[in-house]
């Protein structure tokens, strides 16, 4: 059977988008070799691709890079989810995702908290991390149909203690009477009866 690709076009775009084509290999800061869209397998001294090989070598690399994003989860991921998971371990490599808060997140099924670690990574100031943590958490978000997302109910809940409640709820469970509360003193009087 032909292996498919799981992500869109976009993870590739992407990946473009921080990784231009370079025809010819090149050494990075890191000392690692890098050719065409980012490639690094294959890339040596002295390796040239044109923009049709690069573009194999980058279904390759997306291919092994979804691979890894299918054993680090433990549920369903929607495209947008794939696709800035793919282009993230396209970019810091296999062991890096593996150990990263990312990795572990989605290991948890803690999707919010990964797609807010992938923000994070690093400095927490690469604008591809940036754009990858925006698609992910996009893909979050129930899809609208030409309308203004919604913001979902948060639930709030206060606490409100009260002293004179409590002096009733000891009486009643000792089984004496309970006390008249007390008036509070830092409310306003009661207003005078109505009369009709």
């Amino acid at each position: 059977m032909k292996p498919r690709l799981k992500t869109s076009p976009a993870a590739r775009e992407l990946i473009k988008r921080f990784e231009p084509f370079r025809p010819q290999a090149e050494q990075g800061d890191d000392g690692r070799w890098v050719v065409g869209y980012g490639h690094r397998a294959a890339a040596r001294s002295g390796v040239r691709v044109n923009e049709d090989e690069a573009a194999l070598l980058l279904i390759y690399d997306v291919m092994r890079a979804e691979e890894v994003v299918d054993d680090s989860i433990t549920g369903p991921l929607s495209r947008g989810q794939r696709d800035a998971l793919t282009s993230f371990v396209h970019d810091v490599g296999v062991d890096s995702f593996r150990r990263s808060d990312v990795a572990r997140f989605l290991f948890e099924g803690r999707a919010r908290a990964a797609g807010e670690a992938l923000a994070a990574y690093g400095d927490g100031t690469s604008s591809r991390r940036e754009a990858e943590s925006r698609l992910f958490l996009d893909a979050l978000l129930p899809a609208q149909s030409g309308k203004a997302r919604k913001s979902e109910p948060v639930e709030l809940v206060i606490k409100i203690e009260h002293p004179t409640e409590e002096r009733v709820l000891e009486g009643a469970i000792a089984g004496a009477e309970a006390p008249p509360p007390e008036p509070d003193a830092d409310l306003p009087p009661p207003p005078p009866p109505f009369d009709a």
